[in-house]
């Protein structure tokens, strides 16, 4: 048997420890990300870029796999189909299949964290059908509105703004799509080159926008709902904050009248308790989707709103017993006497309320993702570190090409392909997964 000599024995080394190198500092690299969390320069490691824009053959089981952000996309903007009589069909029956599933967990998780009877359970119902035909009528809107957002549309000439309804838009977003996939599947083919290669980074770009634009607008629709669905919980203090705002603005008119010192001063103390409500009671007013603004509507905290309406109406009503002791007209007496019982039924009231905390919104989030990003950074570090130090080198010599093969096999190097993304939390080319 040939024997190697010192030299080969020496570069085999060298390229085992440099291959060791890389695969290790790039497992390094991509675990400090995770731990450093979202910076104003880099963000966590991610996986979910590279995958899906894979164009190899692995592209379509890993979209299967982690989900295509744009089909995920379009299940929830498609609305079904009409049937054989529109006149007939209501809107909340043509709502996209993949929202109305959605919607209909968030209603179920609903109901059962909060304990609802069966009277709540119903209005519960009669709101979710109502925000289904607001979201399909939206969905089919052709013509646009004053509520109807200004699009950014770039043409050759400038750009414009322009309300665009959204049917339109969801029309455009279905166009990019289907121009990037026949320069995907076609046009760089034939060529042997990608010669689309400023134009699809702007199809990209594009598409992007459209999606995250639409789902934004969708997104608001869904807080919306929640809101609807918090003000059936809260229905029972709803009527005495109304009382009490009336309270407040004829305080204010009396304050205008009243000249006795001592009765206007605790005139103040008791318009000042009623303003202290005007938070809580905005919480808990209905909002419309153009209304919801960039912030996201924070979800209802019953026990925390059923100790403070308490610990006010115990407020309210001490201070309109001290207007009572000093007043000195009878309509200042009656008014005390309104406050009083008004905040004294805004505390039964709010004992309705549950016991329990907010509703907590469900993330959804792909495990195999997960799995895929943790192997990745794990796994580089200990096959580069094992490479390294020569422990089991032939199985880490086998991980790393398996490894490498997935990769490009996800994204490979053909010519008349695009470029591979960097995924998050890369610094090198050859281990951007």
């Amino acid at each position: 048997m040939q024997r190697a000599s010192i030299l080969t024995i020496f570069f085999l080394v060298l390229l085992r420890l440099a291959i060791g190198w890389h695969f290790f500092f790039e497992g390094v690299q991509k675990v400090q990300s995770v731990y450093t969390g979202e910076t104003l320069n880099s963000k966590p490691f991610s996986s979910a870029g590279y995958f899906r824009e894979a164009t190899g053959p692995l592209a379509g089981p890993t979209r299967w796999a982690l989900g295509d952000p744009d089909a995920q996309a379009l299940a929830l903007l498609t609305v079904q189909p009409e049937a054989d009589e529109p006149s007939r069909q209501p809107p909340h029956s043509r709502v996209p299949p993949a929202l109305e599933k959605a919607w209909q967990d968030y209603l179920s998780r609903f109901e059962r964290h909060y304990d609802l009877t069966e009277a709540q359970r119903t209005d519960a119902n009669g709101v979710l059908v109502q925000a289904e035909d607001a979201v399909v009528l939206w969905l089919l809107q052709d013509r646009p509105t004053e509520d109807t957002p200004e699009q950014k549309l770039t043409f050759p000439t400038g750009e414009v703004l322009r309300r665009v309804p959204t049917a339109e838009r969801i029309g455009q977003y279905r166009n990019k799509l289907d121009e990037i996939r026949e320069a995907l599947g076609r046009k760089m083919w034939l060529f042997g080159r990608d010669v689309e290669k400023a134009r699809m980074r702007q199809a990209k770009t594009e598409a992007a926008q459209l999606r995250t634009s639409l789902l934004n607008e969708l997104d608001k629709h869904t807080q919306a709902l929640t809101r609807e669905l918090d003000l059936v919980v809260a229905q029972p203090v709803l009527t005495p904050l109304e009382l009490l705002d009336d309270d407040r603005v004829r305080g204010n008119d009396l304050l205008k009248t009243t000249k006795d010192s001592k009765a206007r001063k605790a005139l103040q103390t008791v318009v000042n308790g009623l303003s202290g409500l005007a938070e809580p009671a905005r919480d808990l007013t209905p909002l419309k989707p153009e209304d919801i603004g960039t912030q996201r509507v924070a979800p209802l905290d019953p026990a925390t709103l059923r100790k403070r309406l308490q610990d006010s109406a115990e407020v309210l009503s001490k201070a309109a017993d001290d207007l009572k002791t000093v007043a000195n007209d009878r309509e200042l007496e009656g008014y005390a006497a309104d406050v009083q019982a008004n905040a004294k039924d805004l505390a039964t009231a709010a004992g309705q309320l549950p016991d329990v905390g907010p509703l907590e919104i469900k993330v959804e989030s792909n495990r195999m993702l997960g799995w895929i990003d943790l192997l990745t950074r794990w796994g580089l570090m200990v096959v580069g570190g094992c490479l390294m130090l020569g422990l089991l080198t032939r199985t880490n010599c086998w991980l790393a090409a398996v490894f490498l093969l997935m990769t490009y096999l996800a994204m490979p190097p053909f010519p008349w392909l695009p470029s591979a993304p960097r995924a998050r939390g890369t610094t090198c080319s050859s281990t951007r997964t």
